[in-house]
């Protein structure tokens, strides 16, 4: 599209991989390579990086599962070139002795083009034996062109086999399923080489890795005239024996901003659980619920709920005017035609077995396409939908979708996400747009888990002390005024 002949891509992409192998590998003129290449554009990729490495490493052959019959295009170009210029090409029989004998071992079997299919037999032979090879190798480097050949480039997910890469270099932008499990367990170290297409000609992507510049810029700020009422919230929750879920929630609010917290209860759940900032509201009556969310900016429900509670989050999720998180309980208590009917746009954040209780499907199937499935539900629900999990997949109605880059398996202890559920609510209370909201609370509730100083020991309660420590060092990165934002004000003066 933007006039590049593919063959000088070809040559863009193989010089682009040579510096990521050096800066890895350090010099190559001591190293002997092995090239294991297909019969499509990723296997013309290595033909040319052979071509070019020719006399300035010590051994360098081409294990290849096309002749000049079956390969075509610019690849056939690059294989004639290869052959021509003397690079050993080797057959089944010397695969084994070359593999044993490489230090380093580059993958260009398949590139982007892999889907739903499994791997044939000799490509799975060929996966099995790299692996095996720099299993029993420590000090074997395997490198990836594009992306480890038997994963798929859009979900992550692997086709029966995939090559474990040491390091991995994907051309022209990142693809979406490098970031996804198991994906992002096979990649090794990924760079990411423009092969000079144009950066306007991912200009309209649709998505996009979540960083803390990202975050930076539409966090809110405070103006010196703010008060308590500047940021209202109120919190749905917290029966009777789950009371630790509300109080995480509203713990979270205050931690991030929000200056005024409201509580309310069903009718048996214990108040004095609750921070002592918390304002308690003591009716649970729809009306009466829907009257007070009414003098607030924005609200959570769901959190500690427990299971029967329907009438109530019927009501609020669909009659509350302002934006609301829709967590925990309240999730298995709504319905997708109640979501689909709101003025306001709600923030779910399901994880994978909630997902399939209001989605369908199952965890598994729902994992497997993750990107996929949250677009769907976000459209169907006409909400932005958090689909926790690693990483989490934050998607809106209109096809934007943002994968998060921070975080760890800290997190997974109870009470994480009633935190996240506080976070983003917070954010909807101080103004920021739901899509915003919910991404950025995303990155920033795996970011408090990332200053933890230690690999285990992080409980729900510590990470709420490690909030303000992100909030501080993202928001230092700020380049740009934060976003300004418009909203409705509460019907009272408070």
């Amino acid at each position: 599209e933007c006039g590049t002949p593919g063959l000088e891509l070809m040559n863009n992409a193989a010089t682009g991989v040579i510096k990521v192998l050096e800066s890895h590998c350090g010099d190559l003129s001591t190293k002997s390579i092995l090239i294991v290449a297909g019969k499509g554009n990723n296997g013309g990729d290595g033909f040319n990086i052979a071509h070019l490495l020719k006399d300035r490493v010590k051994h360098i052959s081409i294990y290849t599962t096309g002749d000049e019959r079956t390969i075509s295009g610019d690849a056939l170009v690059n294989f004639l070139k290869a052959r021509e210029c003397g690079i050993s090409f080797i057959d089944r029989e010397a695969f084994q002795a070359n593999l044993i004998n490489a230090e380093i071992v580059i993958d260009a079997l398949l590139g982007t083009g892999l889907r739903y299919e499994p791997l044939n037999e000799e490509l799975e032979y060929l996966v099995n034996s790299i692996n095996t090879s720099s299993s029993d190798d420590a000090n074997q480097h395997v490198h990836a062109i594009d992306i480890p050949s038997g994963l798929c480039s859009d979900t992550g997910q692997i086709r029966g086999v995939c090559i474990n890469a040491s390091s991995t270099c994907t051309l022209g932008t990142a693809k979406r399923g490098l970031y996804l499990y198991p994906a992002a367990e096979k990649i090794g170290v990924l760079s990411v080489d423009s092969i000079r297409i144009p950066g306007s000609m991912f200009a309209n992507l649709p998505g996009e890795l979540t960083t803390e510049i990202d975050v930076a810029r539409q966090l809110p700020k405070r103006s010196k005239t703010s008060h308590k009422g500047s940021a209202k919230l109120l919190a749905i929750g917290g029966s009777r024996g789950m009371e630790g879920a509300l109080s995480l929630v509203t713990d979270a609010a205050f931690r991030t901003g929000t200056g005024y917290v409201f509580a309310s209860q069903p009718g048996d759940g214990d108040a004095s659980q609750l921070p002592v900032e918390v304002v308690s509201i003591s009716s649970t009556n729809p009306e009466k619920v829907l009257e007070a969310l009414g003098r607030n900016h924005a609200g959570v429900i769901g959190n500690g709920l427990g299971g029967n509670s329907t009438g109530l989050v019927k009501e609020v999720v669909r009659n509350a005017g302002l934006p609301m998180v829709i967590d925990a309980d309240a999730l298995r208590q709504v319905a997708i035609q109640d979501l689909a009917e709101c003025e306001h746009q709600r923030v779910l954040t399901p994880h994978a077995g909630e997902f399939s209780a209001l989605f369908g499907g199952t965890p598994e199937t729902n994992e497997a396409d993750k990107i996929e499935k949250a677009l769907s539900a976000a459209a169907e629900s006409n909400s932005v939908v958090v689909f926790k999990g690693a990483p989490t997949v934050t998607a809106s109605p209109d096809g934007r979708y943002r994968i998060n880059s921070s975080g760890s398996e800290l997190l997974a202890t109870a009470g994480s996400g009633d935190i996240l559920a506080g976070i983003i609510a917070s954010l909807l209370s101080q103004g920021v747009s739901s899509f915003e909201a919910a991404y950025c609370g995303v990155y920033l509730h795996g970011h408090a888990a990332d200053t933890w100083p230690d690999a285990v020991g992080l409980k729900s309660s510590d990470l709420l002390l490690q909030i303000p420590k992100s909030w501080t060092q993202i928001n230092a990165l700020q380049e740009h005024s934060p976003v300004s934002v418009e909203r409705a004000q509460p019907t009272d003066s408070d």
